[in-house]
C-alpha cells in the first residue's frame, strides 16, 4: 500500500533534526510519525540535493515539486495492440485456446508481443468486462456432471482402428475434485455407468448431482423446470414405487422409443437381431467342426498309417 505524503512543515522539521545530528528513529518518536517515512523523506531529500538549512525562496509548492517530481511520461509502445474484442469472440468458438490466437497473431506481426505479455494484457482486458457471479459451494453438496464438447480419439492395439470415445467429467463443487473416464456413446447405459464409477471414485454420494441438458439426462429441456428421466436424478418413497417406476421407464425405452444412434430402430429389436446372428453363426460353426469331424482319420486309421509307415523303414 502506497504511503500518505507527510506534510510540508514535518517534512521541514526532519531535515531540520537531521541536520542537527538525531537518527531517523528519533525522529519519528520526535516528530510521532513512522521511521520508514522520515527515512523515505530523507532519501527523497538526498537525491533532490536539497540540505538544511533550506533556501529563503524555497516555499512549500517548490519543495514539494522537487522531493516529489512528477513521473516522466512513459514511451509509447510502439508493438501493435492486438484485437481484443476479436480474440475474445475468437475464445467462445470450440477448440480455440489462447496459445493458438497468440501464434496466429505472431504469424502476423513477428515483432508483436511475446506469448506471456500477450496473455498478461488479455487478462486485464478480460477484467474490465462485466463481472461474474461469483457461488458458494458447501462440500459434499453438488456434484456438477457433463460431457465434454469435443471427443477423443482412442486406438485399439488389437485392430489398428480408431474410435472417436466421448468424455465424461464429473467435478464436486466446493474442491473441484474432478473425474474423467471415457466412453464409447453417450447413451443412457454408459451415462449411468459413469455416474456409478464416479460415485466409487469420490467415495460416496453428493447430495445433488447438476448435469446440463443432455439427452441422456434430460427429456424436455426447460430454464426452469427440465423434465428429467425417471432413472436420474429421481427419489422414491419405498422399494416398490422404484421397481415400478424403473420398470416401466425400462420399458418405454426398450420397447417403444427408436434410437437415432441406432437407426430409429428400438434397442430390443437390435439386441434380438444381434442374438439371431450369434446364433446362426454358433449353427453354421458346429456344422463345420461336424464335417471336419468326418473327414478326419478315426484312430485306427491313424495307426494303420503310421505302422505301414514305419514298416517301410525297416524294409
Amino acid at each position: 500500500m502506497a504511503q500518505s505524503r507527510l506534510p510540508m512543515r514535518k517534512i521541514r522539521d526532519v531535515l531540520r533534526l537531521s541536520a542537527a545530528g538525531l537518527s531517523k528513529r528519533q525522529i519519528a518518536a520526535s516528530l510521532g510519525i513512522g521511521p520508514t517515512a522520515a527515512g523515505a523523506c530523507l532519501r527523497r531529500a538526498r537525491k533532490a540535493g536539497i540540505g538544511w538549512p533550506l533556501p529563503d525562496d524555497l516555499g512549500d509548492a517548490a519543495l514539494e515539486r522537487r522531493l516529489y517530481p512528477a513521473p516522466a511520461a512513459a514511451a509509447r509502445d510502439w508493438r501493435s495492440l492486438p484485437d481484443w474484442p476479436a480474440v475474445h469472440r475468437e475464445l467462445r468458438r470450440k477448440g480455440v485456446t489462447l496459445q493458438l490466437v497468440w501464434e496466429e497473431y505472431r504469424a502476423t506481426h513477428p515483432d508483436g508481443y511475446g506469448r506471456s505479455r500477450f496473455c498478461e494484457l488479455y487478462r486485464a482486458w478480460e477484467g474490465r468486462l462485466s463481472p461474474t457471479m461469483r457461488q458458494a459451494h458447501v462440500a459434499g453438496e453438488k456434484l456438477f456432471v457433463d460431457y465434454a464438447g469435443t471427443t477423443i480419439d482412442i486406438f485399439d492395439a488389437t485392430t489398428g482402428e480408431v474410435h472417436a470415445c466421448q468424455l465424461f467429467v464429473a467435478a464436486l463443487g466446493a474442491s473441484s475434485f474432478t473425474y474423467a473416464e471415457a466412453t464409447a456413446t453417450q447413451s443412457l447405459p454408459d451415462w449411468i455407468g459413469s455416474h456409478t464409477r464416479a460415485f466409487a471414485f469420490f467415495g460416496g454420494v453428493a447430495a445433488m448431482v447438476v448435469s446440463d441438458n443432455l439427452k441422456s439426462g434430460i427429456t424436455k429441456a426447460c430454464f426452469y423446470e427440465p423434465a428429467v428421466k425417471e432413472v436420474h436424478l429421481k427419489a422414491y418413497a419405498d422399494g416398490r414405487e422404484a421397481r415400478d417406476g424403473i420398470g416401466s421407464w425400462m420399458d418405454f425405452y426398450n420397447y417403444r422409443r427408436p434410437h437415432q444412434a441406432m437407426k430409429n430402430q428400438f434397442p430390443m429389436a437390435v439386441w434380438r437381431a444381434g442374438m439371431d446372428q450369434i446364433e446362426v453363426k454358433k449353427s453354421v460353426d458346429m456344422t463345420l467342426r461336424l464335417d471336419n469331424a468326418n473327414a478326419l482319420p478315426t484312430y485306427p486309421q491313424q495307426m494303420q498309417t503310421q505302422q505301414k509307415i514305419a514298416l517301410s523303414f525297416l524294409i
